[in-house]
């Protein structure tokens, strides 16, 4: 598990709404890329997961993804980067999980930033491949 997972799994539906402590969110946000590069999960491989949640316009269209994310998880067992992978979708599950299904805008609009800033990051740091 990495050390910050059980930071964003707490955070990841109320970023938007964060102020004093943003630049600390950064901060780990940036750590977090990095230690998933280390552990060679290419943004390729989080392409899909991030267009996906992109996509989505409601938070059932999102909750409806969690079958999905499970079967990444499932078949990331023989991966390289299978701890990033697993660690991931396990912070995007649990937010996902929370969401409130009445569409609170500003919990979906906060996941969808948690997954851009990753992916931000993650390319900041260079692709693996």
């Amino acid at each position: 598990m990495y050390n910050n997972e059980k930071y964003f799994s707490e955070i990841i539906l109320r970023i938007t709404s964060l102020t004093d402590e943003y630049d600390s969110y950064i901060y780990k946000c940036k750590k977090y890329a990095e230690y998933l590069r280390n552990e060679k999960l290419t943004t390729s491989q989080i392409r899909k997961i991030y267009s996906d949640i992109m996509n989505a316009k409601t938070a059932m269209d999102l909750k409806r993804l969690r079958p999905r994310l499970a079967y990444i998880r499932g078949k990331s067992e023989n991966s390289r980067a299978k701890y990033a992978i697993r660690s991931l979708i396990d912070i995007l599950d649990k937010g996902i999980e929370s969401l409130n299904v009445n569409d609170n805008e500003e919990e979906i609009k906060s996941l969808k930033e948690f997954i851009e800033t990753i992916v931000a990051y993650r390319k900041y740091y260079g692709d693996n491949t």
